[in-house]
């Protein structure tokens, strides 16, 4: 069997309904697609069901759609069914939660000092400030970015960081906490705060 792992091979199997595509993303792609639905969701099983409503999901919405970056495309839809999940679930009220505790951390530094989900209501400003931290987080080092996005985009403790770094849990407390500081200074300085 061959490895198809290129954006327009795949975008070509799913616009011509070439079902062998399915097999392919999830030879390639599932682990990492369950591993970011278990960091959120904490559960293997719901995982792997979170990673096959995302095939589901791919399936049906390409064709129309056509994504740049199929896999970037797949890890979002995956995070999103998890997150809806993840809230329909209602383990904990709102707020208490897993979700809402790591983004209680970075809104902060939000303009007016509103929670995210209130920020992110329409869709100029969530690209504004999806942008400004695109630009914000290709200007710190790897490591940093990498700790800054498990943290606030994969809901990853920050014990879960330190060991996957192989540093103490303080101090990924401690490089998060000066990206905040850094983050809501660059927000500033781009007028978005």
């Amino acid at each position: 069997m061959i490895t198809i792992t290129d954006n327009e091979t795949i975008i070509s199997m799913f616009n011509k309904r070439d079902e062998r595509v399915l097999e392919q993303i999830s030879d390639n792609y599932g682990y990492t697609c369950r591993r970011v639905a278990g960091s959120i969701l904490e559960n293997e099983e719901e995982a792997k069901e979170c990673f096959n409503d995302a095939l589901l999901s791919v399936w049906n919405s390409i064709p129309p759609a056509q994504p740049d970056n199929f896999y970037g495309y797949l890890l979002k839809t995956v995070r999103n069914i998890a997150l809806n999940v993840l809230k329909g679930k209602k383990r904990l009220k709102r707020g208490e939660g897993k979700e809402g505790l790591v983004l209680d951390e970075i809104a902060e530094f939000l303009p007016s000092g509103e929670n995210i989900e209130a920020q992110l209501e329409t869709k100029e400003r969530e690209n504004e400030i999806k942008e400004a931290l695109t630009a914000f987080l290709r200007k710190q080092k790897q490591d940093h970015r990498d700790i800054f996005i498990l943290r606030y985009w994969r809901f990853s403790t920050t014990a879960e960081i330190a060991e996957e770094f192989g540093i103490t849990e303080n101090h990924v407390n401690v490089i998060l906490s000066r990206l905040r500081k850094k983050l809501g200074d660059f927000l500033e300085k781009e007028g978005l705060m």
